[in-house]
């Protein structure tokens, strides 16, 4: 197993770098901690039993991070161009990694459609670990933070991608202004939500 997680970090680095070097750029990101955050993360916090969600997919790096260590992941995405990212042929590419990653792990369930109307599908706690790694927008954080709430099981954590990102940061401060927050290297954000109460 431990041979088989370094291969994928080598390659997952590499898919990496292609996919968002130009991002990395212009926020001042050290390429190389994104997915070695998220596997620290998932070290310290996954488990082989859990159900994960990601909200937020895109081309799959983070969503075959966690398959390796959950039970199953539950993945997330328009995979439509947004406002960050209004490139169509950018999508187009990002889903089509995405699903040959569906296709070599066998634990990872697509569901294409918005936060909001994806999380319908789901039962009350269903979740042991939730990621938001969707729009960066400060409200969009918010909301998406307060829609996955419910389906997080109580002792769950709620997690998500960017810290460094300031109307990122803001959302999560907002939400959980009580609560310790764990930050990696790759600003993957952590935080036991269910001890919060709080309000969209």
């Amino acid at each position: 197993m431990l041979e088989d997680i370094a291969e994928i970090k080598a390659r997952l680095y590499t898919t990496y770098r292609v996919l968002y070097d130009g991002v990395d750029e212009r926020v001042g990101r050290v390429a190389s901690n994104r997915t070695l955050g998220l596997f620290a993360l998932c070290d310290n916090h996954v488990k082989s039993t859990d159900i994960v969600c990601e909200v937020g997919s895109f081309s799959g790096v983070s969503s075959e991070v966690f398959s390796l260590y959950a039970k199953e992941v539950h993945c997330i995405d328009t995979w439509k161009p947004c406002h960050e990212m209004p490139s169509l042929a950018a999508f187009v590419e990002a889903e089509k990694l995405f699903d040959a990653m569906v296709k070599r792990r066998g634990n990872v369930i697509k569901k294409k459609g918005t936060s909001y109307d994806v999380a319908l599908d789901y039962v009350d706690g269903y979740f042991d670990l939730i990621y938001i790694d969707a729009s960066h927008r400060y409200i969009d954080v918010v909301e998406d933070i307060g829609i996955w709430s419910r389906v997080l099981k109580p002792n769950g954590l709620m997690t998500g991608h960017d810290f460094d990102i300031p109307d990122v940061k803001r959302a999560v401060l907002k939400m959980f202004p009580s609560r310790h927050i764990i930050v990696y290297d790759d600003q993957s954000w952590v935080v036991y939500a269910k001890e919060d109460s709080y309000d969209v």
